[in-house]
C-alpha cells in the first residue's frame, strides 16, 4: 500500500516484463516524454534472497 501515484503499479508492471513479456508488453510510447534515449531498459537486483523451505 502507498499513496496514489508513487509508482506501485509501475514496479509490478516492470516485474511482470522482465520475467514474463507476455501480460504486459513495453512499448516505444512508454519512453518519458522527450527522453534522448531510445532505448527501453529494465534491470532487476534482488538481494537477500531466502529460499522457501
Amino acid at each position: 500500500m502507498g499513496k496514489n501515484d508513487a509508482g506501485k503499479s509501475t514496479i509490478v508492471e516492470a516485474l511482470e516484463i522482465f520475467f514474463n513479456n507476455s501480460l504486459i508488453v513495453c512499448e516505444r510510447e512508454d519512453l518519458s516524454v522527450g527522453a534522448e534515449d531510445q532505448n527501453i531498459e529494465i534491470t532487476c537486483i534482488f538481494n537477500k534472497l531466502h529460499q522457501v523451505p
